[in-house]
C-alpha cells in the first residue's frame, strides 16, 4: 500500500509552521469551500481531511482541521439538521479564527499544533438588548 499525502497546494498551517512564521496569535479569514480528500495514513488507515483555504498576513494557506478543531468549527459555525449539529463547506466561507499554538501529545512526544478559537461577532439590538452572533 503506497502512502499518500493530501495536497490542496500552498503552504499547510501547522504548528510548526505558525511557530516558524510568528502566527500565534493571529487571525485567520477562511476564503473558500476547500477541498474533502481521501488518503490513506502512514499506519495505512483510510482517511478523509478538508483542506481549507485561509489567509492571513498577506500570505495564503491551507488549514486541515483535526478532530478537535473540527467540533469547534461545529460548535461556533454549524447548524442542526434533523436534531443533529453539523457543518457543512458552505458555512465556513469568510469566518475568522484565532490561531492558537499548543502542545500536544502526539505518539508519544509533546509536539506544537492548532487550536483555533472562532471569532464570533456580536450585534447587540437597541429594543431588547440582546446580543446576536453573527
Amino acid at each position: 500500500m503506497s502512502f499518500i499525502v493530501p495536497s490542496a497546494g500552498g503552504k499547510f498551517l501547522n504548528g510548526k509552521t505558525a511557530m516558524e512564521m510568528k502566527l500565534n496569535g493571529q487571525i485567520a479569514t477562511i476564503t473558500g469551500k476547500g477541498e474533502i480528500k481521501d488518503f490513506v495514513n502512514p499506519e495505512g488507515k483510510n482517511k478523509t481531511v478538508w483542506n481549507i483555504p485561509i489567509a492571513l498576513k498577506d500570505i495564503d494557506m491551507i488549514f486541515t482541521p483535526n478532530t478537535t478543531n473540527m467540533k469547534i468549527m461545529t460548535e461556533a459555525w454549524g447548524k442542526v439538521v434533523n436534531g443533529e449539529k453539523g457543518i457543512e463547506q458552505d458555512d465556513v466561507v469568510g469566518k475568522q479564527f484565532k490561531i492558537n499554538v499548543v502542545k500536544v501529545n502526539f505518539r508519544g512526544n509533546m509536539v506544537d499544533s492548532i487550536q483555533i478559537e472562532p471569532v464570533i461577532n456580536e450585534v447587540k439590538t437597541e429594543k431588547i438588548g440582546q446580543s446576536i452572533k453573527i
